[in-house]
């Protein structure tokens, strides 16, 4: 079996919440973090 390469990125003080409306982070223009969170699987802890 081939091992493929794992990152484990850790945001702190990078929050998620889905509402837009004065969300500086949903705002953002950030293109890679956009395309690794749409393309790879992640999860979120409380």
């Amino acid at each position: 079996m081939a091992k493929s390469p794992v990152a484990i990125i850790i945001l702190d003080g990078f929050g998620w919440r889905p509402e837009v409306e004065g969300n500086a982070v949903a705002q953002a223009k950030k293109p890679n973090f956009d395309r690794y969170y749409n393309e790879f699987p992640h999860t979120t802890l409380k």
